[in-house]
């Protein structure tokens, strides 16, 4: 469907240390992209699957706040299903992972309501934010996201600098664990820095573990692979006007 897709994690053991790392909760959900320009809406999968049916109430807060700001935009995050204000466990999100029926769809919207929790945002209006670094990019997301923008379908993910506090709060909730990032790294779509297992790790036992998304320096330096091609700048815009967008609502 698009050959956008969602920067990857690595998974490491421990913390990192130094330099300006921040953290984010890892909810056990589906990564998603989402994007929207006027009244066009689509959220994808990290595997290329079109979700804007499956998760309607998504989808209508994502094109809320499209009309709202008046610009086009393509977020970065992950759908879960809410008890109230707490994410739910993956259990009760694979109830509606597949479900096709509109019937069934509106039922379960209502049972298990699902929330796009955003952490990243790629595209703002005109402006692609690709290259920049995450600092700059998270002060956008912030401002796009600021009330009354979020909504209980869509939400500005927590972001903080105590890692170890964080870590504790994951395990403390059953989260999947917590995202590493340094707050100067870019945007490398479809990239992930090598791999280190977790001896022992299941999705029921994830919560002790800690996902890195290490800057491109720190990966040529520690894992000596080539430095991957930085996304073209005008992907993002010539992506939205493409066949990524359709009405919401729409079989396409």
């Amino acid at each position: 469907m698009t050959d956008l897709t969602p920067m990857l994690a690595s998974i490491g053991s421990g913390l990192p240390t130094g330099g300006s790392w921040v953290f984010e909760p890892k909810y056990d959900g589906i990564r998603i992209l989402a994007f929207a320009a006027g009244d066009r809406v689509r959220l994808v999968s990290r595997n290329g699957l079109d979700k804007t049916e499956q998760f309607p109430e998504v989808a209508e807060a994502v094109l809320a706040l499209s009309k709202r700001a008046k610009r086009q935009f393509i977020l970065d995050g992950e759908i879960v299903v809410m008890r109230g204000d707490t994410p739910a466990r993956f259990q009760e999100l694979q109830s509606r992972m597949h479900v096709t029926n509109r019937t069934a769809i509106e039922s379960r919207r209502l049972d298990t309501p699902a929330a796009l929790i955003v952490f990243d945002i790629l595209l703002d209006g005109k402006t692609s934010l690709v290259t920049e670094p995450w600092r700059v990019r998270r002060k956008h997301l912030a401002a796009l996201l600021q009330p009354p923008g979020r909504s209980n379908a869509l939400r500005l993910s927590d972001v903080g600098e105590d890692g170890e506090a964080m870590l504790e709060q994951a395990r403390r909730n059953g989260w999947e664990g917590v995202i590493a990032k340094r707050d100067d790294s870019v945007y490398e779509a479809g990239r992930r820095s090598a791999q280190r297992q977790v001896p022992g790790c299941s999705r029921s036992s994830l919560s002790a573990a800690t996902f890195f998304l290490l800057s491109r320096s720190n990966t040529r330096a520690r894992m000596g692979v080539a430095s991957p091609a930085r996304p073209d700048t005008r992907k993002c815009t010539s992506l939205i006007s493409r066949e990524v967008l359709s009405p919401v609502g729409s079989t396409r």
